[in-house]
């Protein structure tokens, strides 16, 4: 008889150990392999290498209501397989860290191998997915939208802000969104849920200057809606870029570490909410342009206690912001 605190250190041991290490030890015995289940599931996608898509998609089809089949059958001829054996694990309720992108890339994939014709498909399946995730109680702890072959787009995005899929999300810690834009609806109704967030990246693939003012406002307010944003990543940012700046004010007393990325200053007020941010131990500001020294004159004026890294690289020669400079050399001989 195994006792629990065989199973205590076995996961202990099994939380250091990589996905390819974690895969071989559910092979061992059975008491490893309910140890090793539910860490490798925390985040099913992490190491493409050794996914097996077609099983990760079964393992979560198997969690589908009769219910959910039905209509998928009825009224989109979606067949899914039948699954003859109840599974002994609720891998669904393991989901900790889910990459949104790469999973609706694995379904397509699938639906195009089963001869799926219906264009909603995809959006479909995953859409019952996320109710085998509700009803296992899952929580997700981190959320990836990834920039792949396949963009997500507007309405898929938005099936998280669903009312009865917002549980699954509201206590999100790590948020990352790359792509290509628009996704501020998705932003903008994000900013109602997911307040929790501790850090955020987001990465602008190229969008439409009409677009990228919406981006920009729709970031800010998340940035704004968040109660401890300890860490934030902004890259791509072409135009507009002063609302971000102005939303650094309310994240002041939480804010570690900022990165910000190819990003376009032009425009921008004196940088007033970032001088203010004086918890920062991490700025970045690489690869800038149109930024004036009288903007970041601040930054002079601040202090900053904590900072123990700071890197400040333009664009281009041409684009030297003399006073940042200045800013970084006197941080850098403090150090």
């Amino acid at each position: 008889m195994t006792t629990p605190l065989v199973s205590d250190i076995l996961h202990e041991i099994f939380l250091h150990l990589s996905h390819r290490d974690l895969y071989k030890c559910i092979f061992v015995n059975w008491l490893w392999c309910e140890s090793a289940i539910p860490i490798l599931w925390e985040d099913p996608m992490l190491d493409s290498k050794t996914i097996q898509t077609e099983k990760l998609l079964l393992a979560y089809f198997s969690q589908i209501e009769d219910s959910d089949r039905l209509i998928l059958y009825e009224t989109h001829k979606i067949d899914l397989p039948n699954i003859q054996k109840p599974s002994k694990f609720p891998y669904s309720a393991f989901v900790k860290k889910f990459r949104y992108t790469r999973m609706l890339e694995f379904i397509e994939i699938f639906c195009t191998a089963r001869g799926i014709k219906d264009q909603k498909g995809p959006y479909l399946l995953m859409r019952s997915i996320l109710k085998a995730f509700l009803k296992a109680g899952a929580r997700l702890r981190e959320l990836k939208i990834e920039p792949s072959v396949r963009n997500v787009i507007d309405e898929e995005a938005l099936l998280w802000t669903e009312i009865e899929f917002r549980p699954i999300i509201q206590s999100v810690k790590i948020m990352e969104i790359r792509g290509v834009f628009p996704k501020y609806l998705f932003l903008a109704q994000l900013s109602k849920i997911c307040k929790e967030v501790e850090s955020l990246t987001i990465e602008v693939y190229a969008s439409r200057t009409t677009v990228q003012e919406q981006i920009a406002s729709s970031l800010a307010l998340f940035i704004s809606s968040q109660t401890s944003l300890f860490k934030l990543s902004i890259l791509g940012i072409r135009s507009h870029s002063s609302y971000i700046l102005h939303s650094l004010l309310s994240q002041r007393d939480h804010l570690r570490y900022l990165n910000f990325q190819y990003v376009d200053f032009i425009g921008c007020p004196l940088w007033a909410g970032l001088a203010e941010c004086e918890k920062l131990e991490f700025l970045q500001i690489y690869d800038y342009s149109n930024l004036s020294n009288e903007v970041v004159e601040p930054l002079m004026n601040a202090s900053f206690p904590n900072l123990m890294r700071i890197r400040i690289v333009p664009a281009s020669s041409s684009q030297w912001c003399y006073t940042l400079q200045r800013f970084e050399r006197e941080m850098k001989n403090r150090f």
